[in-house]
């Protein structure tokens, strides 16, 4: 009579590996990078360093903090009113998210005159004061800060002008005055 194996007991067998669960989504792993970095902030600010050097550095961390929030916001969140339309000429197309829109002009921009207009709007780096222009759109804004505080060269703190000649709007910086160039000419 042939003999037979007995199954093996379940203790006995080797364990089977179960598949590695899927990893969590992109949007998770943000959420939880903003999540921990709004924890070491709260506990950050609870310890009110005497230190002014360490005090900087937390208000630096801080204002990091809620620029990636917003950058963040900027992403996911439709705008105020809960669509955004395409400002192109003749287009008007509404989408619920701002990256969307931003999405469908770039798509545009080689086939329509008026998307690529609106492309370059979105776009302009440059200062709204002197006119200096800018790799990223963050350095424009804080050099705008600067620049209107205090006169600059170029602009004098004020704003550019716009000037219709022939159909073209032409920006042109204000002009300066005889005492900033008798000012500069002696500092030369």
């Amino acid at each position: 009579m042939p003999t037979r194996k007995r199954p093996a007991s379940p203790s006995s067998s080797s364990p089977k590996k179960r598949p590695k669960p899927p990893p969590p989504p992109p949007h998770l792993l943000l959420h939880q990078r903003l999540n921990a970095v709004q924890e070491a902030l709260s506990a950050l600010s609870s310890l009110r360093p005497s230190c002014p050097i360490v005090s900087s550095a937390l208000s630096k961390v801080a204002s990091l903090g809620s620029e990636l929030e917003s950058h963040f916001q900027s992403h996911i969140t439709s705008p105020p009113g809960g669509e955004s339309t395409c400002p192109a000429v003749g287009c008007g197309l509404k989408l619920s998210k701002t990256c969307h829109l931003r999405r469908h002009v770039r798509n545009k921009a080689a086939k329509c005159s008026f998307h690529a207009e609106v492309l370059k709007e979105m776009n302009e780096r440059s200062c709204r004061f002197c006119g200096r222009t800018f790799g990223r759109r963050e350095d424009v804004t804080r050099h705008e800060g600067r620049c209107g505080e205090s006169p600059c060269l170029r602009g004098g703190g004020e704003e550019l002008t716009d000037v219709e000649q022939g159909g073209l709007t032409i920006t042109t910086p204000p002009p300066v005055s005889e005492k900033k160039v008798e000012m500069q000419a002696v500092d030369d």
